[in-house]
């Protein structure tokens, strides 16, 4: 952790005034909503702030960054108060990020309830991942298209509350896993 706080540092203390800049403290920190994960991203917050980043912070969700998607319940809503403190007062709200993935039949639902139960917590929402590809382990993938389906049931809230979503790079597109880097006019809103 404490690597993790320098390097932390060291990032935005380089590159934190760039106008485009925003730190997302760490990629699917973990598997559920415990003490440990909100103190870990906690940590990564206030090592931002003491550094002097300004900036905006994106924090992913516990679950692999599913939050309610995956699991029982939401590490940033269990924990906001404790990671608005460590964001600290005068700092702009942090980003909830979520990694949509379900493909169940209330796939559409659990993303509704996450987005409002982040919203309600004082979160801007962010779908942080969104892809059909379900990976079996090895080179075997297969095409799930619930998340995806759950992302277009939700595209009204979701711009009601002013969330970005970043497509993940691997989709299924014709039977065949493609791998795409950057955006492209099909990925816009």
């Amino acid at each position: 952790m404490n690597q993790a706080s320098t390097d932390i540092s060291n990032v935005v203390k380089k590159f934190g005034d760039h106008p485009s800049f925003v730190l997302d403290t760490f990629n699917e920190g973990g598997t559920s909503a415990t003490q440990g994960w909100a103190d870990m991203e906690s940590t990564l917050i206030k090592s931002a702030r003491n550094a002097g980043y300004k900036g905006s912070i994106v924090v992913e969700d516990s679950n692999w960054g599913g939050g309610l998607t995956a699991g029982p319940e939401s590490g940033l809503v269990k924990y906001a108060d404790q990671l608005k403190a460590a964001n600290g007062k005068g700092n702009p709200g942090l980003i909830g990020s979520i990694h949509e993935y379900a493909s169940g039949a209330d796939a559409s639902a659990r993303l509704g309830n996450e987005i409002k139960a982040l919203q309600n917590a004082g979160y801007k929402p962010q779908i942080g991942e969104v892809g059909n590809a379900n990976w079996l382990g090895g080179d075997k993938f297969e095409e799930r298209d619930g998340a995806t389906k759950a992302v277009r049931d939700n595209l009204a809230a979701l711009k009601a509350a002013g969330a970005d979503i970043l497509p993940w790079k691997d989709q299924f597109q014709d039977g065949k896993l493609r791998h795409h880097v950057g955006f492209s006019k099909s990925d816009q809103y």
